[in-house]
C-alpha cells in the first residue's frame, strides 16, 4: 500500500531501524529519520550494488524534496532533471 506516502510493511529485512511487520509507516518520515541518523543505507535495495552510496543518498533527498506537503516547495521537473544530471556527473547539487 503506497497511497498518500503511507505503506504497510510486510517484507522488510530485519534491521534495528526497520519498521515492524504490519506496522503502518509514513514513508517520507521513515526515510527522513534514517537520513538524519546516518542510516540511509537501510533504505537501499541490495540490488542497487554498483551505485555509489552518496549518489543514492542524494537521490533520496531529492525524493523527499519532491514530496513536500507544500507544493510551492517542490522543485519543477526542469530542476529535478538538473539535479539528477549533476548527481550523475558527480557535481554536488
Amino acid at each position: 500500500m503506497f497511497r498518500n506516502n503511507y505503506f504497510k510493511t510486510s517484507n522488510w529485512e530485519e534491521t534495528s531501524t526497520s519498521p515492524t511487520v504490519n506496522e503502518v509507516v509514513i514513508l517520507c518520515e521513515y526515510v527522513r529519520g534514517l537520513l538524519e541518523r546516518g542510516s540511509a543505507s537501510a533504505c537501499f535495495d541490495t540490488r542497487f550494488c554498483g551505485f555509489a552510496e552518496n549518489e543514492l543518498i542524494q537521490v533520496m533527498k531529492l525524493g523527499l524534496i519532491c514530496t513536500s506537503e507544500v507544493p510551492s516547495r517542490r522543485p519543477s521537473m526542469t530542476e529535478v532533471v538538473q539535479v539528477l544530471e549533476s548527481i550523475r556527473s558527480g557535481i554536488e547539487p
